[in-house]
């Protein structure tokens, strides 16, 4: 599975607006923003997106608040 599919199964799409959604989102997870809001499928992205890809249960449970 490539990662912009891995993407789009963590529910976000590939447009710079929706890469933005999932770099600010994925900066919820620490106490510290980690991934820059760039936009753009770029490497930081890409190894977040298989990070959290992994971890995609506990992710969609905090990105939705029920965590």
């Amino acid at each position: 599975m490539s990662t912009r599919t891995k993407l789009e199964a963590l529910g976000y799409g590939v447009s710079a607006r929706e890469l933005e959604r999932f770099q600010r989102d994925y900066n919820r997870m620490a106490p510290k923003r980690l991934l820059p809001l760039t936009g753009r499928f770029d490497a930081p992205t890409a190894k977040a997106v298989e990070l959290l890809y992994q971890a995609r249960e506990m992710f969609v449970l905090v990105r939705d608040g029920e965590g």
